[in-house]
C-alpha cells in the first residue's frame, strides 16, 4: 500500500479543493448548506470523520433519514480515494441499514480503501455509534478526469 507522504497529502488537499462546494464535505464558506463533513487520516487508505445527527436530519421521527445516511457513507468514501490523490466518482454503492441512527447523537464514519485495479477503486464504509456498526457500504469508484 502506499505510505503517507507530503506529496500525497498534497495531492488530497488539491483533489479535496475540486469539492469545495460539496453539498456533503464542502466548506461552509463555499456551500452554506453542506453538511460540512471533514475527514482525518487514520493511515494510508482510511479516512475516519465525525457527524452530529441534527434533528432537521431525520426522516421518520428521532431517527436520520436514509439518504443522509448514504450521503455520510459516500463522502467519507470519496474522501478516502482523496486521500490517494485520485479523483474518482461513485460507479456502484450498495447500502446496509443495520441498527437505527437516533438523531441529536455524534456518529463516527470510518472509510477505507480494499482494493484497486487499474482505474476502479472498491472502498468499504461504516457509521458507528459508539462501538455499533448502525450501518455500512461498500462502493466502486472510477477515475475521472476533472
Amino acid at each position: 500500500m502506499l505510505g503517507v507522504t507530503c506529496e500525497l497529502m498534497q495531492l488530497y488537499r488539491k483533489t479535496k479543493s475540486a469539492h469545495a462546494k460539496c453539498i456533503a464535505c464542502g466548506n461552509l464558506e463555499n456551500n452554506p448548506s453542506s453538511l460540512n463533513l471533514n475527514f482525518a487520516k487514520l493511515d494510508a487508505v482510511t479516512v475516519e470523520g465525525h457527524f452530529l445527527c441534527d434533528e432537521k436530519f431525520q426522516g421518520y421521527q428521532g431517527i436520520l433519514h436514509g439518504g443522509i445516511t448514504c450521503l455520510a457513507l459516500d463522502s467519507a468514501m470519496t474522501n478516502c480515494i482523496f486521500l490517494l490523490g485520485i479523483h474518482a466518482m461513485t460507479a456502484e454503492m450498495n447500502v446496509r441499514f443495520i441498527k437505527k441512527i437516533p438523531v441529536g447523537e455524534m456518529i463516527k464514519i470510518r472509510a477505507r480503501v480494499t482494493e484497486s485495479r487499474r482505474k476502479l477503486h472498491t472502498v468499504k464504509a461504516e457509521i458507528y455509534l459508539g462501538n455499533i456498526v448502525c450501518a455500512d457500504a461498500l462502493g466502486k469508484f472510477i477515475e475521472v478526469d476533472l
